[in-house]
């Protein structure tokens, strides 16, 4: 039997169940059988949930033992490619308190602060361990400097007073929350002068004003910064979005809310640490979708991508991250004139397009984005800075338009990552967004807790994306994805508890699987219990390529079967998975179920519908895989195992723990 598969190694590897249809050999492989459940324990600092996208690891807690005198914590949380976190929390007796949390919880920088001490939301840390928090006594305003011990997680090597509120006319009479940190160490902050109006400042302990550069804004703006120390920020809450050189000097708008291009923009964009990438929230009119090469109007999340740096002159290009539609592959090609479509499935001028960029409904309608919240912060990381093919990661809040029928995201707002393919050449550059993916959404189970929020009250939601290229440990992660990454976010869960979480997604091998589902399986629901144990099952490892394949076989009318036999006592699969050993890829394999032959097997989603296949056909078969209701668990269909599908209590997160780790198509041999 010849195994077509099409695509490349990494993305083959990406299947953690492949359904291929075969007839005439049988293989002694592995069986798939139901998972053993774990015993769901109440969420305390230093566990982890290990979900269906990402492993979170709680590193603070209100009520945990390890911190009883922890009382309210504040929703916003910095993050460093080492995976520290910093946060502000408030303590039983009414003192704040700065925290920096690490692979094995969280350390008081400030322990001897006094209850009248406050500390507004907006603690940054950078990848060299520096920390830079506003923070005030009585009406005296102050914004500091922890420089942290190399390796350490909480030991403190200096600490230095950057800036603080003067009564003097030159001086600023007020310093605001959100400040920006650089990964050099430069510092940019918002405060009010003796007038009252905002200001854009540079700190210098040295003058007598504590400042050396002010640039006036609207509002209290919330500047971010790359590496170099370049800022970007909305000057007002809709808009628009300036660059600002590090030394305040020059500054470009990037992007106008005057309807020229966008009639309304996000009040917290993002830019990447190597000042090539700026992120937004903006809605997008038609007559600057048209000039811009973007098909769709109205809101979303854009890059705009400088391939020479901005500040440094040169073209740059504009492109719609999420908000976006995909394209249909549901056209006659053979049409006067033939459409433009090129099926790479990116929705582009003149081709035809669908909405479906999270997916689609158990009939068939294409599931995207209902809203964003436009005051949350976007952020973004970039990895293989320098090369012709980065990666990028970009993080938004959005809700969608409906939940996924196999329970992948629900219809809640939600905290979401996008990873973007950059291809960058001299005077070009092109970004391809893979589909969107939920960190977190409300609702959502979080071990025995439940996501109620993901901001404080009447506070958006700041959560910062940030490369891995070191371990928790500190050490290099000498081999891994381009896009791993980890993410810093808070949120209140329905008991009233309120909660740091650090989430990181890594694939160390390449394969598609990450790291924390093929050490420890995935928790689908995220209740607690792992639902697909892959490593006992398959014998999956995160350093080395994993494929397994679900083998479904045909059963036609007068007892014909296609199910495969033995022959030359096995050796036709022993021959491939040593094939596919020798390349470094484990294979695992299992036959499973036997499905009546009711017409071609052809492919699974609208979009991919192939000319002269109608839309009965793609239906058909998503009435065999899913059954007859959308969901196999209820009405027939033949995801998974029988055993797994007649499971009464966790068949739901069984099927979608197989689901999310499979391809949508059914590969198979041709017959007569």
């Amino acid at each position: 039997m010849n195994l077509p598969f099409r695509k490349s190694i990494r993305a083959c590897a990406a299947m953690s169940a492949v359904y291929i249809m075969g007839c005439g050999v049988e293989p002694a492989g592995l069986e798939g059988e139901a998972p053993t459940a774990a015993v769901a324990q109440p969420l305390a600092v230093g566990e982890s949930v290990y979900g269906k996208y990402y492993q979170h690891d709680i590193v603070a807690a209100t009520g945990d033992p390890a911190a009883p005198n922890l009382s309210q914590l504040k929703g916003y949380v910095s993050i460093n490619n080492s995976g520290q976190t910093v946060f502000v929390g408030k303590m039983s007796n009414g003192s704040e308190h700065l925290f920096v949390g690490g692979a094995s919880g969280a350390v008081d920088l400030t322990p001897n602060e006094t209850t009248a001490r406050r500390f507004p939301a907006g603690a940054q840390i950078n990848n060299s361990g520096i920390v830079v928090a506003p923070d005030s006594l009585t009406s005296s305003y102050f914004l500091r400097r922890w420089a942290l011990t190399p390796g350490s997680h909480g030991n403190v090597q200096d600490a230095t007073l950057l800036a603080r509120s003067s009564t003097e006319t030159a001086g600023l009479s007020f310093i605001g929350a959100y400040p920006s940190l650089s990964a050099s160490g430069k510092v940019a902050f918002v405060g009010t002068d003796s007038t009252g109006k905002y200001q854009l400042a540079l700190p210098n302990p040295n003058s007598t004003t504590r400042f050396t550069t002010k640039r006036q804004t609207i509002q209290a703006a919330r500047p971010s910064m790359d590496g170099e120390g370049n800022i970007v920020l909305s000057s007002d809450f809709s808009g628009p979005i300036e660059w600002w050189s590090a030394d305040l000097s020059t500054n470009i708008v990037l992007a106008d809310n005057d309807g020229s291009c966008f009639t309304d923009l996000g009040r917290n964009p993002g830019i990447s640490i190597d000042g090539t990438v700026v992120v937004f929230y903006g809605n997008l009119q038609p007559v600057c979708a048209t000039t811009t090469g973007i098909v769709e109007a109205g809101p979303g999340i854009f890059a705009m991508v400088y391939p020479s740096g901005i500040g440094e002159g040169g073209s740059y290009y504009m492109y719609r991250i999420a908000g976006r539609q995909i394209e249909n592959f549901n056209v006659d090609k053979n049409a006067t004139p033939p459409p433009a479509n090129d099926t790479d499935g990116i929705c582009e001028v003149d081709e035809k397009c669908m909405v479906g960029e999270l997916g689609f409904t158990s009939t068939g309608a294409g599931i995207g984005f209902q809203s964003f919240a436009k005051d949350a912060r976007v952020s973004v990381s970039i990895e293989d800075v320098g090369s012709s093919e980065p990666r990028l990661v970009v993080a938004f809040v959005g809700t969608p338009t409906a939940a996924h029928p196999m329970g992948l995201f629900s219809a809640n707002e939600g905290l979401w990552t996008t990873e973007v393919r950059m291809f960058v050449g001299s005077s070009s550059a092109r970004l391809t967004p893979e589909r969107p993916r939920p960190v977190v959404q409300v609702g959502d189970n979080m071990g025995a807790e439940t996501v109620a929020s993901l901001g404080e009250t009447g506070q958006p939601v700041f959560a910062q994306v940030t490369n891995a290229p070191f371990s928790l440990s500190g050490t290099v992660r000498n081999k891994r994805d381009l896009a791993d990454h980890r993410l810093g976010y808070y949120f209140t869960a329905t008991s009233g508890k309120q909660f740091i979480v650090r989430a990181e997604r890594l694939d160390t091998d390449d394969d598609g699987l990450p790291d924390h589902v093929e050490e420890h399986g995935m928790d689908f629901d995220q209740n607690g219990t792992i639902d697909l144990d892959l490593p006992s099952l398959y014998g999956v490892k995160p350093d080395g390529k994993d494929i397994i394949v679900e083998l479904d076989y045909l059963v036609a009318a007068g007892n014909h079967s296609h199910k495969p036999v033995v022959r030359n006592d096995g050796k036709e699969f022993t021959r491939m998975v040593d094939a596919f050993r020798r390349k470094g890829i484990h294979l695992a394999y299992f036959v499973d179920d036997a499905i009546p032959e009711t017409g071609p097997f052809l492919q699974l989603t609208p979009q991919k519908r192939k000319p002269g296949v109608s839309a009965n056909q793609v239906m058909k078969m998503n009435t065999i895989r899913f059954g007859t209701g959308g969901h196999p668990c209820s009405f027939g269909g033949f995801i998974g195992t029988h055993q797994e599908r007649t499971q009464s209590g966790n068949c739901e997160a069984i099927l979608g723990a197989r689901l999310l780790r499979a391809r949508s198509e059914i590969t198979y041999p041709n017959w007569a």
